[in-house]
């Protein structure tokens, strides 16, 4: 597998940072379950205002200490699976301000697959579609 030099920052980042990962505004726009591995421990994970346009099944399964998951601002996110989140046994805040999650329809399930977190989605940004 090559990856690139890009993947291997966040890699590096990763590795040098405790339990509590703050990657905020590094231009992250795609993630793999894989880059998490050795960081089954992390509490808190902070990936606002990156370049994510959507989650896919399993992208945080090995994460189930995680505690509290920050993707506001991602404003090109407009799709979340949300089986992205399964096996976050410990999650108790999800924070998804300042997206493009579009339809609400998505935003409820989610809430719906998470019983008992803290599913903050304020200020969606929305699409005009004319």
């Amino acid at each position: 597998m090559v990856l690139s030099s890009q993947y291997k920052s966040f890699l590096f980042l990763l590795w040098h940072l405790s339990k509590a990962y703050h990657l905020e505004n590094i231009g992250i726009a795609h993630l793999f379950s894989e880059a998490f591995t050795g960081f089954e421990d992390a509490n808190s994970l902070w990936l606002q205002k990156n370049k994510l346009t959507s989650l896919e099944p399993g992208t945080f399964k090995i994460l189930a200490s995680l505690q509290l998951l920050n993707l506001c601002g991602n404003k090109m996110l407009t799709n979340i699976n949300p089986k992205a989140f399964k096996g976050l046994t410990r999650l108790r805040e999800l924070i998804l301000d300042w997206n493009q999650l579009l339809p609400e329809k998505n935003i409820e399930e989610i809430r719906r697959t998470l019983p008992g977190v803290k599913v903050t989605a304020k200020k969606v940004v929305a699409r005009i579609i004319s």
